[in-house]
């Protein structure tokens, strides 16, 4: 569809002057002098209106190719963002998958402490409420005492898991936040650079032991992982 800047573009300059210039050839009467003075400036009149709408064509164009550069570089962005979809779901979400069931063996692990630690701690107040201090022998009393007093420290350290679940959610959330700013960079992903950076910023070994396992390096020794057990706080 011709738009009014094509039309006015095909509209033929110089004519009306041609036309003005034969008709004061043929006398001198007045009128026929003011009619080709009309058509001249009649004739100049066309000639900038069309000039207007080639400048005018001219900006839409430089518009146009502005939007097919955007178009192009947002392309090529999107392009380099497909390629590195592939390796989220072959790295990054099977890590966080690990962390998250590496936090639920955590919980269900140390809340069975717990209760193992706490029942113990009944058992040893009934078995020395039903004998008299009298009754027991010489340092039974104090081990009985010593024994609830273990049990109710591990009891108390087991409860403080919830701390090593929180460092590790906390990381991962603050993974996702980072890799969301990065998808809207324009720049690739290195993906295994982007998760050895972040592996520095874990505190736990179970978040250590996934990565280490994501990028195949050998297990760690099982008295290493006897550490696990130990809590971690801020």
């Amino acid at each position: 569809m011709i738009n009014i800047e094509q039309y006015l573009l095909k509209l033929p300059t110089g004519i009306l002057s041609l036309v003005a210039v034969l008709l004061a050839s043929f006398g001198p009467p007045l009128i026929l002098v003011v009619i080709a003075v009309c058509l001249v400036f009649a004739d100049i009149t066309l000639g900038y209106i069309k000039q207007q709408a080639m400048n005018s064509l001219l900006n839409k164009h430089k518009q146009l190719a502005h939007k097919v550069r955007k178009l192009e570089q947002d392309k090529q962005a999107a392009e380099k963002l497909a390629q590195s979809i592939p390796q989220f779901g072959r790295k990054v979400f099977p890590l966080w998958s690990q962390h998250i069931q590496d936090c639920i063996d955590l919980s269900t692990r140390e809340i069975n402490q717990i209760c193992h630690y706490f029942t113990n701690t009944i058992e040893h107040l009934k078995s020395g409420g039903k004998l008299s201090h009298g009754q027991l022998m010489d340092g039974e009393y104090d081990l009985i005492a010593n024994q609830v007093i273990e049990n109710a420290q591990h009891g108390i350290e087991s409860i403080q898991f919830q701390d090593r679940v929180t460092q590790i959610m906390s990381h991962m959330n603050a993974t996702m936040t980072e890799l969301s700013f990065k998808c809207e960079s324009k720049y690739p992903i290195n993906i295994d650079e982007f998760l050895h950076i972040n592996s520095a910023t874990y505190t736990t070994e179970d978040e250590r032991l996934a990565y280490q396992q994501l990028i195949g390096k050998p297990a760690i020794a099982a008295e290493q992982l006897e550490d696990k057990d130990e809590v971690t706080l801020f």
